[in-house]
């Protein structure tokens, strides 16, 4: 039956053998039991069941048992010795078990148990000796927290370990990691690692061929203060390190890919950092390292990254205040986002192949000031340098063609930007919150200003803007209380709302005449605006414009203008509006009681915005005609003169209808201006007569060829490879291997392109030897050699020619050329089977292999081999052939010809000299 409760003071107790489970809390907190006998009857013990027995001693648990609840021996604070039961059922040590069962000094894990659940040995403080079977796989929370032991093997087949598994062990110095160990997590919310707290563990060994190092296995272990990465480790993962304040000095093994998240943070004692050839960094990797003073990064970094939970407010350096010095491998092309992010850095020298710089890469780096930039960067993504709050001046290399949002926002210390050539769009909140930024040139080929790009930008007092601008965004320079002087350029088609608000020292505004409508809130808050001219094309002014512009007296409003909110001016009885009598803008005046001015002014000059115009059959284009003076009253009309070439519309609006020639005239008044119009075919598509080529040799080359259409098109095709230290491409379409590795040729017109992959292999041909085919001579043509050079006088090849430098295949030497030794027998020639005699010059060609001896007609398939030394080494138990004085000489030179060759061996190398030695053989029959 089951014992449900105990209520004796015998020390002893005995129970009955009918007794089959013990029950429920059946001896909770017996205070004077120290022995019991449980007899091979029973089969379960129930949880708590010998909770709080403070006296007890020892027990013994027969085999017969199957099951021991939770908490079953907790607080047998006397406890000194414990047998567990051993039978195939029995396989799960469980929760708390003998939790605080301080005189508990070693314990046997049976055979057949698997799992230790949470705290079941939890301070334990005495327990010094764990035996643990091989066959344990989990190992749960807190399960040996502060526990004795010294010395810990884990079982070879256990692949998990709770948080705090063996914690606060203090007197723990050695352990062994196996390799199937890897479940580490300590749940959800918690990155305590299960050797967290063991304050002396310093000897860390790993089985032999463990492949990763799992998450938080030895974070907050205070004592490790070098660590052995075996060669065969491929990760470390989040938190693998993280607290390892006395962790001074760490090699990363070469099969390394992967950081984890956090893995070494506020590791206080690492100096250096080489990444070798990691391929992943993840986020804070190496934040708070406070003595970090030198980083190595390596080619083969891609990215970093942060786990869902990460606030993004630090990179993999954030917070290494003694961060001075990076090394970059100078065939790095790219630093992944945030890689710097947050990092104390002062000055950074970008390698020579740097092509990107990742998102947030440099975000708040706020000691960050010196840059050296190369002439190769091409992207800069959003954020890279925001929040760099201690860089002064800005020259980005005019190789730089994408910008991202925000690259410079909150820069507060920049007074000078020098943008790339060629930039057509100034990004979105680019320079958003410089406040100390006081002027800035746009290069001629900028279209767009984007949204915020310059907002706050408080010291900025003067812009020169594009000739070719179209758009401005909305408050793309809100709030640059310092802008005096603004004039936008006849291009510009469009100005967004909110775009000038709040530009409190603007008094000098030319308007593009391309403008047609004046937005809401554009020049809101314009405090110091005394007059403005509205372009004669402008059609519409919206909701409060001009709100509390306080000093606005005079504004001249074009016939065109045939709407005007309500709410456009804050002070309407302090403004006149000039403008053509019988207009809108007179009957808007007169319906808000405000002073109007008719006039009439006369155009003085026509301008276009394009003087020379080459279009593409059936496409279109916008040409503006700009008047002076700006308030002239007359109307613009159009012409075209020649309509089936191209026909133009009473806004300048150009069709290009047939190749050819025509003239487009702007007419104002007795003005004109006109535009020379060529229309020709252009293009709708280019091909590659290739999408991926390979190239085996440094020095390989392959003419692309780009096919368009339609076949008749004009254009000029660019080419253009994505990194030419591994192959070059001419504006021919020619591709030459330059170095080792995979990138991408780009042929491309306008709008139009193509891609083909190139795959270099990087072999150098200066260390391969190229077989060529040779012609099949006659008998009677073969020369008898008539001198062996000497052996001391031969040159030694620096670089052996590439194949294409090699002697035609077609060539042999010819017997006139070859000096005729004394006294030495012609070699013989005996015909194959065939009839045919072999060659006697035949170029000689390395094998990867030992060839197939020659027969009949067959001839070994020639392939190549990098050479170092070449022996015709010949084995005891093959034919040699003698002299007729019944030596083997041995001559050398850098010319050979080879007569016979059984055997060759060749080590591969990247430089060489290459030396061949060989026996000469005479009266040789069947070869030559």
């Amino acid at each position: 039956g089951v014992l449900v409760k105990y209520t004796g003071w015998q020390p002893f107790v005995e129970i009955p053998d009918t007794v089959t489970a013990i029950g429920k809390q059946a001896f909770l907190n017996n205070k004077t039991m120290m022995y019991v006998l449980i007899p091979d009857s029973v089969k379960s013990i129930g949880e708590s069941a010998f909770e709080g027995c403070t006296s007890l001693l020892s027990v013994s648990i027969p085999d017969s048992v199957e099951s021991i609840g939770n908490s079953a021996f907790e607080g047998c604070t006397s406890l000194g010795y414990a047998y567990l039961p051993n039978n195939a059922k029995y396989t799960v040590i469980g929760y708390r078990v003998f939790c605080y069962c301080e005189n508990l000094k070693d314990i046997e894990i049976p055979e057949y148990v698997t799992r230790i659940e949470s705290e079941s040995f939890y301070d334990c403080i005495e327990l010094g000796e764990i035996k643990f079977n091989p066959y344990v796989t989990v190992i749960g929370d807190s399960a040996f927290y502060n526990c004795n032991i010294e010395e810990l093997s884990l079982p070879k087949k256990c692949d998990g370990l709770g948080s705090n598994a063996f914690g606060q062990c203090e007197q723990l110095k050695s352990v062994f990691i196996n390799k199937k160990l890897t479940n580490t997590s300590g749940g959800l919310w918690s990155s305590k690692g299960p050797f967290c707290g063991c304050s002396s563990l310093n000897d860390v060994v790993f089985e032999s061929g463990i492949t990763g190092i799992p998450v938080s296995i030895f974070a907050g272990c205070t004592g490790i203060r070098d660590i052995e990465i075996p060669d065969t480790i491929t990760v470390i993962s989040d938190y693998a390190f993280q607290d390892c304040v006395n962790l001074k000095k760490i090699e990363f093994p070469s099969a390394l890919k992967r950081i984890g998240q956090r893995a070494f943070e506020d590791c206080d004692s690492i100096e250096r950092v080489d990444f070798n050839k990691v391929e992943h960094v993840g986020g804070y990797a190496f934040s708070n390292c406070d003595s970090l003073s030198y980083v190595f990064i390596p080619k083969s970094i891609e990215s970093t990254g942060y786990s869902f939970w990460d606030m993004k407010d630090g990179g993999v350096f954030a917070g290494c205040n003694q961060l001075k010095e990076i090394e970059f491998d100078q065939k790095v092309t790219a630093i992944p986002d945030n890689f710097f992010r947050s990092a104390q850095i002062t000055k950074i020298e970008f390698p020579s192949a740097l092509k990107k710089i990742g998102q947030s890469a440099f975000e708040n780096a706020s000691l960050l000031k010196d840059i050296v930039w190369n002439d190769g960067i091409e992207k800069i993504e959003s954020n890279a340098f925001k929040g760099c709050m201690s860089i002064e001046t800005m020259n980005i290399p005019d190789s730089v063609n994408s910008i991202g949002t925000y690259i410079f926002s909150g820069d507060n210390k920049i007074k000078n930007v020098y943008l790339p050539k060629g930039r057509i769009n100034i990004t979105e909140g680019v320079f958003y919150n410089c406040n100390s930024l006081e002027s800035i040139t746009f290069p001629d080929t900028v279209e767009a200003i984007r949204e915020y790009a310059f907002g706050n930008c408080s010291a900025l007092k003067e812009v020169k803007l594009s000739p070719k601008l179209n758009y401005i965004y909305s408050y793309a320079f809100s709030g640059c209380a310092s802008l005096e002087k603004l004039h936008l350029p006849d291009s510009t088609k469009q100005v967004q709302r909110n775009a000038f608000e709040n530009c409190e020292a603007l008094t000098d505004i030319i308007l593009g005449a391309g403008i047609k409508n004046i937005p809401s809130q554009a020049f809101q808050g314009c405090s110091s605006l005394e007059s403005i001219i509205l372009p004669y094309q402008v059609e519409t002014i919206g909701d409060d414009a001009f709100k509390n512009c306080t000093k606005l007296r005079k504004i001249t409003i074009p016939k065109a203008t045939t709407s005007i909110s309500d709410s456009a001016f804050s002070y309407p009885d302090k403004i006149t509006i000039y403008g053509v009598a019988g207009s809108y803008a007179e009957q808007y005046a007169t319906e808000n009681d405000i002073a109007f001015v008719a006039q009439e002014i006369a155009t003085e000059e026509v301008t276009l915005t394009e003087t020379e115009l080459t279009l593409g059959r059936n496409t279109e284009y916008q040409l503006t005609a700009g008047l002076n003076p700006m308030d002239s009253t007359d109307e613009v009309t159009w012409s075209s003169s020649d309509e089936k070439v191209a026909k133009v519309d009473q806004t300048g609006k150009i069709q290009a209808i047939a190749v050819g020639e025509a003239v487009i005239t702007a007419k104002a008044g007795e003005k004109t201006a006109t535009c020379k119009m060529t229309v020709n075919v252009p293009m709708t598509s280019i091909r590659l007569n290739k999408t991926s080529i390979e190239l085996n040799s440094i020095g390989d080359s392959y003419q692309l060829q780009a096919n368009y259409s339609p076949s008749d098109a004009e254009g000029t095709i660019i080419w253009k490879s994505d990194d030419e230290g591994i192959a070059s491409v001419d504006q021919t379409g020619k591709v030459t291997a330059v170095g080792k590795g995979t990138t991408t040729i780009t042929a491309s017109c306008g709008n139009l392109a193509d891609t083909c992959t190139v795959v270099s292999k990087g072999e150098s041909s200066g260390t391969e030897i190229l077989p060529s085919p040779s012609p099949t001579p006659q008998p009677s043509n073969t020369p008898a050699p008539t001198q062996t050079p000497k052996p001391s006088n031969p040159p030694v090849p620096t670089q052996i020619p590439k194949p294409s430098d090699s002697p035609a295949p077609t060539q042999i030497p010819r017997p006139s050329d070859l000096p005729t030794p004394p006294q030495t027998a012609a070699p013989s020639v005996s015909p194959t089977p065939s009839g045919r005699p072999l060659p006697s010059s035949k170029p000689t060609s390395v094998p990867s292999q030992t060839p197939e001896p020659l027969n009949g007609d067959e001839t070994p398939k020639p392939t190549k081999a990098p050479l170092n030394t070449i022996e015709n080494k010949t084995s005891a138990n093959e034919a040699e052939e003698k002299n007729s004085s019944g030596t083997n000489e041995v001559k050398k030179s850098n010319t050979v010809v080879v007569g016979k060759v059984k055997l060759i061996f060749a080590k591969n190398i990247k430089k060489g000299k290459i030396k061949a030695t060989w026996k000469k053989l005479t009266n040789v029959s069947g070869y030559q």
